[in-house]
């Protein structure tokens, strides 16, 4: 379908690199009697597979703010603002400073100010950002 198209355009040359595994996990390298090629290019890194596409991912510099910004987002169930840039940039540095632990990245943002205020219904989301690690003025918990 040619509404499909538009996404699929940007999604299916990562999914790719996973295509060996089925839908259940379980890895093969036919389907449907057609050897399946797996590699691809993330941002002009090429991969050849499932673990090579994740060391891509692992190195590529745009993956620590861009996680950090959805993690947030998704945490608090709408997507961020303007006013939460400098927290979200602290966001960054913390999780630079703990070797990239989602795990401990998940803890300070369910420790935060933000995680508990609800938001009023009618305000206007920003599209979303991009986290500047380099900015470190914070005004939530944990600063």
């Amino acid at each position: 379908m040619a509404s499909c198209a538009g996404c699929h355009k940007l999604t299916d040359p990562l999914g790719l690199g996973f295509e060996q595994f089925d839908g259940i996990g379980q890895f093969r390298t036919v389907e449907n009697e057609v050897t399946i090629d797996p590699s691809g290019d993330l941002d002009g890194v090429g991969f050849a597979d499932g673990r090579s596409l994740a060391q891509a991912v692992s190195e590529h510099p745009d993956v620590p703010a861009c996680l950090t910004n959805r993690l947030f987002s998704y945490a608090l169930g709408r997507p961020t603002t303007r006013d939460e840039r400098d927290f979200i940039s602290y966001l960054g540095e913390q999780f630079a400073g703990d070797d990239y632990s989602v795990i401990e990245l998940l803890r300070v943002i369910a420790s935060s100010d933000a995680f508990y205020r609800i938001s009023a219904l009618d305000a206007e989301p920003e599209a979303v950002l991009s986290a500047s690690v380099n900015d470190s003025s914070v005004k939530e918990r944990g600063s």
